[in-house]
C-alpha cells in the first residue's frame, strides 16, 4: 500500500459546498459527487460583537486570509453537521509527520492562530484547527474548474490509495464533482489507485513532491526502478567518451530522504558502469530547469531550440523533453492563421513523429486498456470476479487528458496529411480512406477520453470540438463509400 487514506469520508468543498458522495461503485463507470451549498460557514463563525477588519489592498491574487476559509468550513460542521465532523475526523492527518515541518509552525500563525483570534473561536484549541489543516492538505484535491483553483475533499476519494501508475483516473465535472474511471478491468480484492502528484515528474520530483505535500515517501514498483519502467524518464547521458550509454541514480528511493549520503546517492551508467556523484547530475539539471524556466511560452521555435540544446545531454524519454515535446506537439499550427494547414510539411511530420512518440511514451508509464465492449467475456469476467464487467467502450487513464490531447492533435494532422498528399500526388480512394480511417479512430479515442472533461478547461472544450469533427469526419467516410464502393467506415 502506498500512502492510502483508509478512511472514508462525506466532505467539503470549496469555495463553500458540502460534497457528500453519492455511489461508490468503481465499475468502470461514475463515482459522482454532488454539492449543496454550505457558504454560511464564514458568516456564522465571526462573533458579531466584534469590529474587527481585514484591510484588502491587493485585488489580483487572493488576500493571505483565504487560506483558513477551507479550514474554517470543516470546523463549522462539528456544531451544524455532526455525522460529517466525525468522518471528517476520521482521516488522515499525518500530524506527527508535519510537526517536523516548516509548514507546520507556519500553519499554527496563519491559520490556528488567526481563527482562533480573528473569528473568536476559543473552543478549538490550536492542535485541533491544526489536525484540520492536515486533513485538507493530505486529503485535498485541486479542482481546476475555477480561477484561480480551489481545494475540495470527497468521499470516495479518500478511499483511493496512490501509486506512479495508477489503475483509476479522475475528472471533475464544471460544478466541481469529482469522477473516477478505472482504467482497466481491476480484480476483485485489488488495490484502486490514483496517482496524488504528476505522473510526468521524474521520480525524485514526484517523491519529494508527495513527501511535502503528503507526507510519505512512495516505495512504488516505479519509483523503485531507476529506469522507471523502462523509460530512462529521469536519465542523463553519460560523458564519459565515447560511452553512448545514459546515468541512473543508484537508490532512487534514498534521493532526496533523510537517510541520503554521499555514499549512496551516486549515479551509474548502465552501459560504461562509469560512477558519477549526485550533485554533478544536480548541476545539469539545474542548468536544464534554469534555461526551461526563460523559454518563451508558447514559441514553437523555443520549443525547438531547447530540444536542440538538451538532446546531447538527456535522455529522448526524460522528463524535462517531455515536458517541451507535450507543448511543441500543440503548437504546430496554432501560431498559422490557416491552421495545419499553414504549416510547412517539415512541421506536419514533426508533429505526427511527436505525437506517436509521445503516444507511445503515455501509455508505457501509465498504461490505458482501450477496451471494445464485449472484448471480455461475461465466462471471462465472472471467472476473474473482475470489477470492470460494466465496462465503458473504452477504459481511460490517470493520464487520460494527455493522452487524449495526443489523440487529438495527432487525428487532425493524419487527416491534413492525406489531403496533402491526395492534392499533390493524386492518392488512391483506398488508400485515403484508409488515412482518414485512421484519423476517426484517434478521434474517437480522444472523444471517449476528454468527454468528461468540463468545458470549462481546454480539454473539455477539446472534447466538443472532437465530437463535431467525428460528424464532419463521418460525412466525408459516407461520401467516398458511395464513390468507391463497399469499404468499412
Amino acid at each position: 500500500m502506498y500512502g492510502v487514506n483508509r478512511r472514508p469520508t462525506t466532505e467539503l468543498n470549496g469555495p463553500g459546498y458540502l460534497t457528500p458522495c453519492q455511489g461508490g461503485r468503481l465499475q468502470g463507470k461514475l463515482a459522482l459527487v454532488t454539492l449543496l451549498p454550505v457558504r454560511e460557514a464564514e458568516y456564522k463563525a465571526k462573533d458579531p460583537t466584534l469590529h474587527l477588519s481585514v484591510s484588502v489592498k491587493t485585488f489580483h491574487q487572493p488576500h493571505p486570509t483565504y487560506q483558513c476559509l477551507l479550514v474554517l468550513r470543516c470546523l463549522y460542521q462539528r456544531d451544524s453537521n455532526p455525522d460529517v465532523w466525525k468522518k471528517l475526523q476520521n482521516l488522515e492527518s499525518h500530524c506527527e509527520e508535519r510537526r517536523k515541518t516548516s509548514r507546520y509552525e507556519e500553519d499554527r500563525v496563519a491559520v490556528a492562530q488567526f481563527v482562533r483570534h480573528f473569528f473568536n473561536l476559543q473552543d478549538f484549541s490550536e492542535e485541533q484547527i491544526l489536525r484540520v489543516c492536515g486533513i485538507v492538505q493530505v486529503n485535498g484535491h485541486e479542482v481546476p474548474v475555477t480561477e484561480p483553483p480551489h481545494v475540495a475533499i470527497y468521499e470516495t476519494a479518500s478511499l483511493l490509495e496512490h501509486h506512479c501508475r495508477p489503475n483509476c483516473s479522475k475528472s471533475f465535472t464544471s460544478s466541481g464533482g469529482l469522477i473516477i474511471r478505472t482504467a482497466e478491468p481491476i480484480l476483485k480484492g485489488k488495490h484502486l489507485s490514483i496517482c496524488y502528484s504528476d505522473a510526468l515528474w521524474g521520480t525524485a520530483n514526484r517523491r519529494h513532491h508527495l513527501s511535502e505535500t503528503k507526507f510519505f515517501w512512495c516505495t512504488c514498483e516505479r519509483c523503485a526502478d531507476p529506469t522507471e519502467l523502462g523509460t530512462f524518464f529521469s536519465a542523463i547521458r553519460c560523458k564519459n567518451s565515447p560511452c553512448d550509454g545514459y546515468l541512473l541514480s543508484e537508490h532512487p528511493l534514498l534521493q532526496g530522504t533523510p537517510e541520503e549520503t554521499p555514499l549512496n546517492s551516486e549515479w551509474r551508467c548502465h552501459t560504461c558502469r562509469v560512477v558519477v556523484p549526485v550533485i554533478e547530475v544536480l548541476e545539469t539539471l539545474e542548468k536544464v530547469g534554469r534555461y526551461l524556466s526563460s523559454m518563451e511560452k508558447g514559441d514553437p521555435r523555443s520549443c525547438e531550440r531547447f530540444q536542440e540544446q538538451f538532446e546531447n545531454l538527456l535522455h529522448p524519454n526524460h522528463f524535462y523533453l517531455t515536458d517541451v515535446q507535450l507543448a511543441l506537439a500543440q503548437l504546430y499550427g496554432q501560431d498559422c492563421p490557416e491552421g495545419l494547414q499553414g504549416i510547412r510539411d517539415e512541421d506536419l511530420q514533426k508533429k505526427i513523429k511527436l505525437c506517436r512518440q509521445l503516444l507511445a511514451l503515455v501509455d508505457h508509464l501509465v498504461p490505458c486498456k482501450l477496451l471494445v465492449l464485449g472484448t471480455y467475456s461475461q465466462d471471462y469476467l465472472e471467472e476473474n470476479q473482475a470489477l470492470s464487467t460494466t465496462a465503458d467502450p473504452a477504459g481511460a487513464s490517470a493520464e487520460n487528458r494527455v493522452r487524449g490531447v495526443l489523440m487529438f492533435e495527432l487525428h487532425a494532422v493524419v487527416a491534413e496529411e492525406a489531403r496533402r498528399r491526395a492534392n499533390r500526388d493524386g492518392m488512391d480512394p483506398g488508400e485515403f480512406r484508409d488515412r482518414l480511417l485512421e484519423s476517426k479512430r484517434l478521434l474517437t479515442d480522444a472523444a471517449f477520453l476528454l468527454q468528461y472533461e468540463p468545458e470549462v478547461l481546454p480539454e473539455g472544450k477539446m472534447a466538443v470540438q472532437a465530437r463535431k469533427n467525428l460528424e464532419d469526419l463521418n460525412v466525408l467516410l459516407q461520401n467516398i463509400h458511395v464513390t468507391i464502393g463497399d469499404s468499412p467506415i
